[in-house]
């Protein structure tokens, strides 16, 4: 079986569910059973051996595939600290993906998740949860696997390059993964997605104030955006529409940052965002690339034919 890791760290609501589904389209990438076993940072399966770990694939068809997977709480820091250092002493050969976004997008899409989870046990309005902030941090998040891996075992990517061009990102990813970047992805579509969870939301709300009998399933199908669903609702459901629209601006005030809250945010991460820009010549607040990394052997073989 394959001795070959490549693991999407996260960070967590930066299309990380998109990239994966697109890589796992490729024959020479095997997927886990669990997208996100959290094997490296749980003590109830790393105590069992690291050895283990690879047992978390069935057996690859071929010897060189390599084994992905996406565990975003491999970069949670404070709260989950071992990912890193147990990879180092997994008998393999690791590379590791990390997407980051606006912290401030991120968050907010952070709150909409874990509400909808009730992972939260408090809307946005009484504060930022500090777990948020945390993992908005991406130096921090990613210096324990520059310190124990190195620069070139890691590749950043923006949110902004999975939502303009996930086929491309995908086949930079195989690039540095070792694996044929000319295989032709298909686009795996919204994963994960924002509109998903505040439809959970609206639903749980809608159903505390006693308004049923809404086909969710539909609405859900056929609307990309919550206020193109909620109009669509309103629409569908004239005597409680005003109340949907109500209960849908709940959910903006519970999960979006104010401005002073953003300000804030921002500022408190100034000094570790500024340092990870210089670092791995990618601005975060802006998701641009600001240091060249070199083509992938796509664009490279694309460029020489011109």
């Amino acid at each position: 079986m394959s001795d070959r890791y490549a693991v999407i760290l996260g960070a967590m609501k930066c299309g990380t569910t998109a990239l994966y589904a697109a890589l796992c389209q490729h024959p020479d990438i095997a997927r886990p059973r669990d997208k996100e076993p959290n094997f490296l940072n749980d003590p109830a399966q790393y105590s069992a051996g690291l050895d283990q770990y690879r047992t978390l694939w069935d057996a690859a068809d071929r010897p060189n595939q390599v084994l992905l997977e996406a565990s975003t709480n491999y970069t949670k820091l404070p709260m989950n600290p071992t990912a890193a250092f147990n990879a180092c002493n997994v008998d393999g050969d690791f590379r590791f993906v990390y997407v980051v976004r606006n912290p401030v997008d991120r968050i907010k899409s952070h709150y909409v998740h874990a509400i909808a989870r009730g992972w939260f046990g408090h809307s946005i309005e009484h504060g930022v949860n500090p777990q948020a902030v945390f993992i908005s941090n991406y130096r921090l998040q990613l210096m324990p696997y520059e310190a124990v891996f190195g620069r070139d075992r890691i590749l950043v990517l923006t949110y902004a390059e999975i939502c303009s061009d996930i086929r491309g990102t995908a086949r930079r990813v195989c690039d540095f993964v070792g694996v044929n970047p000319f295989f032709e992805f298909r686009d795996p579509g919204p994963q994960n997605s924002a509109t998903m969870h505040k439809a959970s939301i609206l639903q749980s709300f809608t159903a505390d104030a006693g308004i049923n009998g809404i086909h969710w399933e539909r609405y859900l199908h056929r609307y990309g955006t919550l206020p193109d669903m909620v109009e669509a609702l309103a629409i569908d459901h004239p005597r409680v529409g005003a109340t949907i629209r109500e209960l849908a601006d709940q959910i903006e005030r519970w999960t979006t940052p104010t401005a002073d809250q953003a300000a804030a945010v921002l500022e408190t991460l100034r000094p570790d965002l500024d340092l990870f820009t210089e670092n791995w010549g990618v601005d975060p607040r802006t998701e641009e690339v600001l240091a060249p990394r070199g083509p992938h052997l796509v664009e490279a073989m694309g460029a020489s034919l011109n």
